[in-house]
């Protein structure tokens, strides 16, 4: 999404992508305290309950942040319930919801990898676009904290994959979840590009 970051934008142009990116977040800390549902092991249970827990917040979710920031952006939660999002923001949403829930455990943690370690990348160029357009440090502030956030994240997860991809057959699963992962956002970023070149 360099693009974003490089082009001016129309207002209804931003208000595609951050709706797009609503559908494909909806619900994702739920998704990820899945996980727990299919290992007992309690070094991967702490970790994605803690993901889980980080993601509630202690006074705010970060859902209620986002939804600060939508409508910081001139996005009301009436058009976030009337919006019919791409086929390829649902799927995404819905291939992590899957992904998350269904053994292997391997397969699992490949995916949530590769989710938090492109995270920080992704959110630092939500960020930069943002500035690009002219938004302060106030309409930002979402995307910032979670740069940060991300980090850690993809750290707490690297450190439990030991005894999951020390073997030919864990690291394939292991790959196979990432590649899933990674082909359903590569789908959603080209697919919210075409859409907002279009509009």
């Amino acid at each position: 999404m360099g693009w974003y970051a490089k082009n001016k934008l129309t207002p209804l142009q931003e208000k595609q992508i951050y709706l797009e990116t609503n559908a494909y977040f909806k619900h994702l800390p739920f998704y990820v305290a899945n996980i727990s549902t299919i290992t007992r092991d309690e070094a991967v249970l702490r970790e994605v309950l803690n993901n889980s827990i980080d993601e509630l917040g202690t006074k705010k979710s970060h859902a209620d942040l986002y939804n600060e920031f939508l409508s910081m952006m001139g996005i009301s939660a009436q058009d976030v319930d009337s919006y019919i999002p791409l086929d390829s923001s649902i799927a995404l949403n819905e291939g992590i919801k899957h992904i998350y829930n269904t053994p292997p455990l391997e397969v699992a943690l490949g995916a949530i990898f590769a989710d938090e370690t492109q995270s920080a990348v992704m959110c630092s160029r939500y960020n930069e676009g943002l500035k690009f357009q002219g938004h302060g440090a106030k309409t930002r502030f979402f995307w910032e904290l979670h740069i940060e956030a991300e980090i850690g994240h993809s750290n707490s997860i690297y450190n439990i994959l030991a005894n999951y991809v020390s073997t030919p057959e864990g690291r394939e699963k292991f790959e196979k979840g990432m590649d899933y992962y990674l082909e359903l956002m590569e789908k959603f970023w080209n697919n919210v590009e075409q859409l907002v070149k279009n509009s």
